[in-house]
């Protein structure tokens, strides 16, 4: 059976040889060496075949990954039972499928009534800003205490109560 698994973890030193290095692992309840994957600074997508029943491929990344703290999804993969847009040179590569990509079906002007009828307006240049999170109100912190106890507050919370308080 076809499988995927998505990881969301970040190596502080070398992400590319964390994936290579998680590849060779994936090779262990794999049918093959031929463990596909697809990484960015912080998420990486496995494509393997095995025969391995689902619990124990379960249990071997529960050990592998879950113990450590590493948030993952792995799902069987059947690519017409699952909705999904991929760049199709990566979709080639890392699921073995090779489905036109829509878009090259499309005019620009057809492209662009999508877009208008999904975002409102007709999107050239999207721009993605962090969100930071807020810094909390003295009344926030006194909330939280009153309701929680002041072991509830994080370290951040702390330093910002002792600002707070002089």
């Amino acid at each position: 059976m076809e499988y995927l698994l998505f990881i969301f973890a970040k190596h502080e030193k070398n992400q590319e040889k964390f994936v290579k290095i998680l590849a060779e692992d994936i090779t262990n309840v794999s049918d093959n060496s031929d463990v596909n994957f697809y990484y960015g600074p912080e998420s990486i997508i496995y494509s393997f075949n095995s025969n391995e029943s689902f619990e124990n491929l379960r249990d071997f990344f529960d050990m592998l990954l879950g113990v450590t703290g590493i948030t993952y999804f792995m799902t069987p993969f059947d690519p017409d039972k699952m909705s999904y847009w991929i760049d199709p040179k990566v979709q080639k590569k890392l699921l073995k499928t090779d489905i036109k990509d829509i878009r090259q079906e499309l005019d620009e002007e057809t492209i662009r009534e999508v877009q208008n009828l999904l975002f409102g307006e007709i999107i050239e240049d999207v721009e993605f800003t962090e969100v930071k999170p807020s810094v909390p109100t003295l009344d926030d912190l006194l909330d939280k205490i009153g309701e929680f106890g002041i072991n509830s507050l994080s370290l951040e919370e702390m330093e910002q109560l002792k600002k707070h308080s002089k």
